[in-house]
């Protein structure tokens, strides 16, 4: 279901950055669709920069979609948005840690946010 879900945002996030790359021409063609596409944009930054320190890792997954491919326990996971999977955030998080020694992190819901990369652009990643 997730890849099919990435499947279907892939040729909508390209038309996306197609139409972005033409939007010079585009505002005098189509001023009110190059605004959308801004306004569009604009939302998914506002998206991933809401992710703030404090949050638990629920909330961030209410709000975006964790990214496909490894990821290593107790370091940044990547993130996706909902609605582009090109759109990301890599996010740090105070993970538990196993007692008996072996130092492992566990994963839990009510791991907090320490830390936020901004915002960056790539190609989703597949399992």
């Amino acid at each position: 279901m997730r890849k099919a879900a990435l499947a279907a945002a892939v040729p909508v996030c390209l038309t996306v950055f197609v139409a972005l790359a033409l939007a010079g021409d585009g505002e005098k063609k189509n001023p009110k669709g190059a605004q959308e596409r801004v306004a569009w944009v604009e939302k998914c930054l506002k998206d991933l920069d809401g992710v703030k320190p404090g949050m638990t890792r629920k909330e961030v997954a209410e709000r975006l979609t964790m990214d496909g491919g490894l990821q290593p326990l107790g370091g940044p996971i990547r993130f996706a948005h909902r609605e582009c999977g090109y759109f990301k955030v890599d996010v740090d998080f105070d993970f538990r840690r196993d007692p008996p020694g072996t130092g492992r992190a566990i994963s839990s819901p009510d791991d907090k946010v320490t830390k936020t990369s901004k915002p960056y652009i790539a190609r989703p990643v597949l399992d």
